[in-house]
């Protein structure tokens, strides 16, 4: 068999693969080179897993709080392709609830961030 056909079938092979993936509703990309593998199910949100730890959180000065229902939503670090971004806190009106912060969560696959709510 010719170099030429053992790669259209390489090919073939690849895309089947994907497309089986993707046919259970999950989507798949290993990029590896840029250190995170995402798992997006079908109508649901991303899950990146990271496999760096991110870097300890900075610690910020707070600019005055500008009124008495002003809730601080503290810096984080995001996966940006490559590396760690730092995303600077901020304060943000919210009468009612508290605030739970995000994280990052150390699993098998690698660290996943856990975005934060309103409890």
């Amino acid at each position: 068999m010719a170099k030429g056909n053992q790669f259209s079938r390489g090919r073939q092979y690849l895309l089947a693969g994907v497309l089986g993936l993707a046919s259970l509703g999950f989507m798949t990309s290993a990029a590896e080179a840029r250190g995170a593998v995402v798992v997006s199910p079908r109508h649901a949100p991303t899950v990146v897993y990271v496999h760096k730890a991110p870097p300890r959180a900075l610690v910020e000065v707070r600019p005055v709080r500008p009124g008495p229902h002003a809730v601080w939503i503290g810096g984080y670090y995001r996966w940006a392709g490559p590396r760690y971004v730092w995303v600077p806190g901020y304060w943000e009106r919210h009468p009612r609830g508290v605030w739970v912060p995000g994280h990052w969560r150390n699993t098998p696959h690698g660290h996943v961030w856990v975005a934060g709510y309103w409890r």
